[in-house]
């Protein structure tokens, strides 16, 4: 049975392992992002995909490229409802 809950002891190797930086690395300059700002828990694989709570499948994301990585794996159209309005 896959569960959303993230264990302590997960949590902690988490945070060990990322220095309490987001660990979003770009593709093409393999540039690490340095923001350590609102950092959130990540399944790699999505938990709605069977992802599960082990430390090799959570990371922490700053807000935006957890937004990014949730739109570019469920689609803009799922995740409308969870992203700010744009401005006129």
């Amino acid at each position: 049975k896959h569960r959303r809950y993230i264990p302590f002891k997960t949590k902690i190797a988490t945070v060990l392992r990322s220095n309490g930086q987001c660990e979003f690395v770009d593709g093409a300059t393999k540039r690490r992002c340095e923001s350590r700002t609102l950092i959130q828990w990540d399944h790699i694989k999505m938990h709605c995909l069977g992802g599960n709570a082990e430390p090799s499948n959570i990371r922490q994301l700053c807000p935006e490229h957890n937004r990014s990585e949730a739109v570019s794996r469920l689609g803009i159209q799922k995740m409308q409802v969870f992203l700010k309005p744009s401005s006129p």
